[in-house]
C-alpha cells in the first residue's frame, strides 16, 4: 500500500487509493491531512477537517504538499471518511491510565506513536495481519486496527473480549484518491468535473454507510461474540491532549510547512469548534436520554 504514491507519481498506474499519512516519512505534515492525532491539538472532528478542506485552505495546501513538499506528481481527492478509529482490543478491561501505559500495544506508526511515547505509553508498530497472531502469542498485550466493521472481519474477538471505541490517535481519518497529474491533465474538462462530483458523492455514501456498518458490527460483537465495550481509562483524554500539544509545538518549530498547515487549521477551528461542540453536546444528551435503560 505505501508504494502507491510512488507508483502514481511515476505513472506505473494512473491513480490509486491512498492515505496521505503514508508519506509521513517524507514530511510530518502528511499526518495533518488524513490522520491528525487528537485533531492536531485543535479540537475538531472529522466533519470540521473536511469543512476546512473544502471551505478553508485545505485543498490548496494539500496540493502544495504533494507538489512542492514531497515532490509527487499527483492530484489528491478526499473520497471517504474512516474514523474515528478504536482505542483498541484488550484481553482485560483497562481500569487505569498507568495500566494502559504498560501494555505493549500495536498502534499505527507516525505522529500517533510520537504522541503516545510522549505520554509514556508503549506503542508498537506492526502490520495489520500480524496483530492478532502477536496477541495470541503474547508478543503484544493489545492492539488496534480500524473500527468495528473492519475489526470484526479480522476476528479480534477470538483473542480479545474487551473493546474500547474511544481512541484519539485517529479520531479523524480521511482516505484519498490520488491521480497522476499528467493523466489528470489529459482528461477533457467535463470528465474532470464528472470525477470530482463522483468522488464527493462517494464520500456521502461512505459516510452514511459507515454509521450503519459499524453499528451493526458492534451489535454483533456484543450479542454474538461476547465482547464488552468499555470507556477509555480516566485521564486518557487529558494526557493525550497535553502530549499532542507538546509534539505539535516541536514540529511547528522544526518544519515551517507543518506550522503553515496547522496555523490554517487553527484559524478555521477557532470559528467552528465552539459551535460544533455545542451542537454535538446536544446530540449526546439526547441519545443518552433516549437509550438510558
Amino acid at each position: 500500500p505505501k508504494e502507491i504514491g510512488d507508483a502514481v507519481n511515476k505513472r506505473v498506474v494512473d491513480a490509486g487509493m491512498f492515505w496521505t499519512h503514508y508519506v509521513i516519512g517524507k514530511h510530518p505534515a502528511a499526518g495533518l491531512f488524513s490522520s491528525p492525532p487528537g485533531a492536531a491539538g485543535l479540537g475538531y472532528d472529522q466533519d470540521i477537517l473536511l469543512a476546512w478542506y473544502y471551505w478553508g485552505e485545505g485543498q490548496k495546501l494539500h496540493e502544495e504538499f504533494y507538489h512542492d513538499i514531497v515532490n509527487l506528481n499527483v492530484k489528491p481527492f478526499i473520497f471517504t471518511p474512516d474514523g474515528p478509529e478504536c482505542l483498541g482490543w484488550f484481553k482485560e478491561k483497562v481500569e487505569t491510565l498507568d495500566e494502559f501505559k504498560k501494555l505493549r500495544w500495536r498502534v499505527s506508526s507516525g505522529l500517533a506513536q510520537d504522541v503516545y511515547k510522549e505520554m509514556g505509553a508503549t506503542p508498537v508498530s506492526m502490520a495489520g495481519e500480524e496483530i492478532m497472531p502477536s496477541i495470541e502469542k503474547g508478543v503484544l498485550d493489545a492492539g488496534e486496527w480500524i473500527n468495528p466493521s473492519t475489526d470484526i472481519k479480522m476476528g479480534f474477538y477470538d483473542v480479545c473480549k474487551y473493546l474500547c471505541l474511544q481512541g484519539l490517535h485517529q479520531a479523524d481519518t480521511l482516505a484519498m484518491i490520488i491521480i497522476n497529474d499528467d493523466a489528470w491533465n489529459e482528461l477533457p474538462k467535463d470528465i474532470q468535473t464528472m470525477i470530482d462530483v463522483s468522488i464527493k458523492a462517494g464520500y456521502l455514501e461512505t459516510m452514511t454507510f459507515n454509521i450503519l456498518d459499524n453499528a451493526e458490527a458492534l451489535h454483533k460483537l456484543r450479542t454474538e461474540h461476547g465482547v464488552t465495550v468499555f470507556p477509555a481509562p480516566p485521564g486518557y483524554e487529558e494526557e493525550f491532549t497535553k502530549a499532542v500539544s507538546t509534539v505539535m509545538a516541536k514540529l511547528d518549530a522544526e518544519y515551517p510547512f507543518f506550522k503553515k498547515v496547522r496555523d490554517s487549521q487553527r484559524a478555521f477551528a477557532e470559528k467552528l469548534v465552539p459551535y460544533w461542540t455545542e451542537v454535538h453536546r446536544l446530540y449526546a444528551k439526547m441519545g443518552a436520554a433516549t437509550f438510558e435503560e
